[in-house]
Order: C-alpha cells, then sequence, then structure tokens
C-alpha cells in the first residue's frame, strides 16, 4: 500500500501526502505499484516534490504502466550517456543535457545518424577545429543533406577530403607555395 511512502519521504505531513495521493491515483490513474516503483528509483532524494515532479512528468507524456516508464527511462539513460560521449568526443562540458539532447541529438537520431556515426563526427569535428555544439550541427547537416548518413557512407567522406587534401598539397608544392590555405 501507499501508506509506506509517508513513512519513507519524510518531509511531509499526512494530509499532504493524501493530496498527493488522490492527484495520483484518482486524477492521473497510476496503481499503487507504479507509485512506489517510481518512488524507489529516486533513491530518496528529492522527497514527495521530486516524486510528484516525476509522477506529473509520466502523466503528462501518458505513461501509466511500470513497464512503459521503465522503458522510458532506459532511453532516457542511453540518451544521456550518448550525449556524454560525443560532447567528451568534441572537447565540451555540459552540466545539463537536457537541452542538447533536446536541440540536437534527437533530431540528428531521427534524420537516421547511428550513435557509432554520431561519435565519429564529434571526433572529426574536434579535430578539425569545430569544437562547439552549433559547429558539430551544422556539419550534421551538411552531412545530411550530401546523404551522408551511415557510419561507412561517413568514413568515405573523411577518405574523399584526406584525397582532397594531398591533391592540393601535390598542387601547392609543385608550384612552390609553403604556406598551407585553410
Amino acid at each position: 500500500s501507499l501508506r509506506y511512502l509517508s513513512y519513507s519521504v519524510q518531509d511531509d505531513s499526512d494530509s499532504y501526502y493524501g493530496d498527493y495521493q488522490f492527484l495520483w491515483t484518482k486524477v492521473f490513474f497510476f496503481t499503487d505499484r507504479t507509485i512506489l516503483e517510481v518512488a524507489q528509483s529516486l533513491k530518496k532524494k528529492g522527497g514527495m516534490k521530486a516524486l510528484d515532479n516525476k509522477l506529473t512528468k509520466y502523466h503528462t507524456l501518458q505513461f501509466l504502466s511500470v513497464e512503459e516508464i521503465a522503458s522510458y527511462e532506459s532511453v532516457q539513460t542511453h540518451l544521456k550517456t550518448l550525449a556524454k560521449t560525443i560532447c567528451a568526443k568534441l572537447g565540451v562540458y555540459l552540466e545539463n543535457f537536457e537541452p542538447f539532447i533536446d536541440n540536437y541529438l534527437n533530431d540528428w537520431l531521427f534524420k537516421g545518424f547511428s550513435d557509432e556515426t554520431l561519435v565519429e563526427i564529434a571526433t572529426y569535428c574536434f579535430r578539425n577545429a569545430n569544437r562547439s555544439l552549433e559547429k558539430m550541427d551544422n556539419f550534421v547537416q551538411n552531412l545530411y543533406s550530401q546523404g551522408v548518413i551511415s557510419n561507412q557512407n561517413f568514413l568515405n567522406y573523411q577518405n574523399n577530403i584526406n584525397n582532397l587534401d594531398e591533391e592540393i598539397k601535390k598542387i601547392f608544392s609543385s608550384l612552390n607555395i609553403v604556406e598551407i590555405v585553410t
């Protein structure tokens, strides 16, 4: 029963808890099991307010079952891990990854870029002085417009760029031009 919650979360009175219980079970239609699972996932951080915020978010997203919520949280954990990896490869520090995920990462994944390709692109951007999320996004949009989406296509793209650079160096060398034009 949900009576357990009022003792496990120590910041609210019984009447305050009753208001939450009414909201969660009668308005949001969460089962006791779902509420308890979400409460346990918080690991006693944030109290009733944090639990209410989570349940309100799930209600807004129309997730009612433990399975739907667990699936959503699994995807969110994956996206956050991928975002951390991309930012590390790019040399960018973010305290909060949600805006990056919402504004960039979801769009890139929706367009068909794989995790592996995005990590490769971030590494490429770092090596080529495109060390911001905006510059990486511009580069990703450019690749997308050229149809370069898969990891193999991106590797081919890099090889083509490297071959062009070598050709340009040969031309400069034959003309005795020592300055490198970027």
